[in-house]
């Protein structure tokens, strides 16, 4: 694992939700020291009900006075968090510009008050276009795990700008799938692989507490875990849920999706965000877990987290058959269409844990420490990359 190296990461909010760049982290901050910017996003806000709640929440933590700007984001935080205080408005040039001169000023003063110095620059989102090359950095690295331009509510002119420079001033460049790998090593001539990892143990063992509704929902439960938006098949799950009644569909988490016919089907429901801590015990009360993306250039790019997780509980998943799923086919049901989905989900549900071992051995090999290791030998590559130059 890398040592004594400095590091400046621009991703979501820390803490927020365990995304990979986090996962990675919590495993290299121990032994390095981490400035974690919490920045505004890559969408401009709408009036949404969730638009609006996250912005109240940024809000707080910008005035709250018990809510320092800068420092340990828990007590047991191995990151130290800077909250700059921005606009919204990435889509507009005025406002990325404005936005750059804040956070140059305000990480500049954070790696002075720290006695920091060559830092290694990691982003995972392409608003941290502006900065790169004004902090003194010893190397930078966009790690790419999703193709924002094509994000739902995303400005796609004004993220392909921001990659666009950003891919032209970076050292190196991870990404999380192999359609990702193969779109920007078209634009950059070192890129490098890196799929996601998993809690293997955790999920394995189904720890954490399952929340008294998805307890009492009636069996047998088809269930999802995390955003629910406009990568979803609406149609899709509207027909599962009227030709299989006596099956609950249930959506965990955050939802993005507006009022619709999926309201309409009471046997199927979206039940409100857990702590991450209690994710493996609501996969594990899941008697199918599913993957119903629809196919599009955003699912076809990404790498759902979920993927893993849902193995290394051992239940059965079905899921269509985005290219991250395929190699999974010998453990995972691959569905399009209705017929397919009814008939995969029949299977799933009559096989139940004949087959839990077998599944969750299939990602035992890829555990976040593991790939830590990974992502910290690629640092050093990029550090050498950018030595090699000067």
């Amino acid at each position: 694992m890398i040592r004594g190296q400095a590091f400046i990461v621009f991703s979501d909010d820390w803490g927020r939700h365990p995304s990979s760049c986090q996962h990675l982290f919590r495993r290299i901050a121990p032994a390095n020291r981490v400035l974690w910017i919490n920045t505004v996003g890559t969408r401009t806000p709408t009036l949404s009900r969730a638009d609006l709640g996250r912005a109240a929440g940024k809000l707080r933590e910008w005035l709250s006075r018990g809510q320092a700007p800068e420092g340990r984001a828990e007590d047991d935080s191995p990151v130290e968090v800077l909250r700059p205080v921005m606009t919204p408005f990435d889509r507009w040039r005025p406002f990325r510009r404005l936005n750059t001169r804040i956070l140059v000023e305000k990480i500049r003063g954070a790696l002075g008050n720290r006695g920091l110095s060559d830092p290694l620059l990691v982003t995972t989102i392409p608003n941290a276009a502006g900065v790169v090359g004004r902090l003194g950095e010893a190397a930078t690295i966009y790690y790419c795990v999703d193709e924002f331009s094509e994000w739902p509510g995303a400005d796609r002119a004004a993220m392909l700008e921001m990659e666009g420079e950003l891919l032209e001033n970076v050292d190196l460049v991870i990404t999380s799938s192999s359609a990702l790998f193969d779109a920007k090593s078209e634009r950059h001539p070192r890129v490098r692989l890196l799929r996601h990892g998993v809690d293997w143990e955790s999920f394995r063992q189904g720890t954490g507490q399952v929340p008294d509704v998805l307890a009492r929902a009636p069996r047998p439960i088809a269930g999802f875990t995390g955003l629910a938006d406009a990568r979803l098949d609406v149609e899709l799950l509207a027909a599962l849920a009227e030709r299989r009644p006596d099956v609950t569909f249930v959506f965990v988490g955050p939802r993005q999706l507006p009022p619709g016919p999926l309201d309409e089907r009471p046997n199927l429901r979206f039940l409100p965000p857990v702590p991450y801590p209690d994710v493996p015990a609501v996969v594990r009360a899941f008697d199918v877990a599913m993957l119903p993306y629809l196919e599009s250039t955003l699912t076809n790019r990404i790498n759902p987290l979920k993927l893993r997780e849902y193995l290394a509980s051992g239940g059965p998943v079905v899921a269509t058959g985005i290219p991250e799923v395929r190699p999974y086919r010998p453990w995972v049901r691959v569905a399009r269409g209705i017929d397919e989905w009814l008939s995969a989900l029949a299977e799933a549900l009559a096989e139940g844990d004949s087959r839990r071992a077998e599944r969750a051995a299939s990602v035992r090999e890829e555990g976040w420490d593991h790939k830590a290791e990974e992502f910290s030998a690629l640092c050093r590559e990029a550090l050498t990359e950018r030595s090699a130059v000067r």
